[in-house]
């Protein structure tokens, strides 16, 4: 009990984040951006690793970039660069987009081992900025997820209605105009580029993708119910995580969280279709 007091504010930002997460992911899904999404938190990382090379080379310093954030911004900027050029290219050859996709995620993996191969002092950034760790996070940082997890948060349920039809139309039709659609991709790069950061790749792709992606196996769910699903998912598999993390010191929180999602969702997908048969 007193370890869990001791790690509520982390247990807060991390509830607050992952719910957050997961319901800007519906929209992700519903508008086929999975493959697009993994693209975008993969550059975020290659950001995160350039900025540490380039902090060694500069200040021969690393820590300045968790520390400073210097790499919060250009992982967004890196980022925002190649998703651009990814939508650029894609409409020009539309056909190939799913690989122009692949093709950005290879050379991200690539070149992030090529720079920790050249620097080994920036090995530490990498781990990290992958596995993360809420455990570890300053209270600064934490009060700034808060923020940033609430503003998004409150982005998604002043707009559920209108991101919802603006998903369809776009899942459907396979473009946008509408100036929501450059807000709800502001919302969405900057929760996931300061969630990265600081809780890391898989964390923050887990939360993203894995709640929507299996309960949209089930033939009978539906908006609310998913978001109702996510609200109390999400929230559950970051409380486990911690607690895991407290019996077991040894294990890493965020993977954990990662797993809890995944059995949390499977589970409830498993009782959906019980009850779809027996209805």
């Amino acid at each position: 009990m007193e370890m869990l007091e001791f790690y509520a504010l982390n247990i807060l930002v991390g509830v607050i984040l992952a719910v957050t997460l997961g319901l800007l992911g519906v929209h992700l899904v519903i508008r086929q951006k999975s493959l697009e999404t993994l693209m975008i938190g993969q550059t975020m990382q290659l950001g995160i690793i350039v900025g540490a090379f380039i902090s060694s080379l500069l200040w021969h310093e690393t820590k300045l970039i968790h520390e400073g954030h210097i790499g919060l911004g250009i992982s967004l900027g890196l980022a925002g660069f190649i998703y651009f050029l990814h939508g650029k290219l894609s409409k020009k050859w539309y056909q190939l987009k799913t690989e122009l996709a692949l093709i950005a995620i290879i050379l991200s993996i690539a070149l992030t081992h090529v720079l920790t191969a050249l620097n080994p002092l920036i090995e530490s950034h990498f781990v990290r900025s992958f596995v993360g760790d809420i455990v570890t996070a300053s209270q600064g940082e934490n009060y700034f997820l808060i923020i940033v997890g609430l503003l998004g948060l409150i982005y998604f349920l002043n707009f559920k209605q209108k991101l919802f039809e603006d998903s369809l139309d776009l899942g459907l039709y396979g473009d946008l105009t509408h100036k929501r659609a450059y807000g709800f991709e502001f919302v969405l790069f900057l929760t996931m580029g300061v969630s990265i950061h600081v809780f890391g790749l898989m964390f923050t792709l887990g939360c993203l993708l894995i709640p929507t992606i299996l309960m949209g196996l089930s033939k009978s769910i539906n908006y609310k119910s998913l978001i109702l699903n996510i609200l109390l998912g999400n929230s559950l598999a970051v409380l486990g995580g911690f607690l895991l993390n407290i019996q077991f010191e040894n294990l890493p929180t965020s993977p954990s969280i990662v797993i809890f999602l995944s059995l949390i969702f499977s589970v409830r997908l498993i009782f959906a279709r019980l009850g779809n048969r027996v209805s």
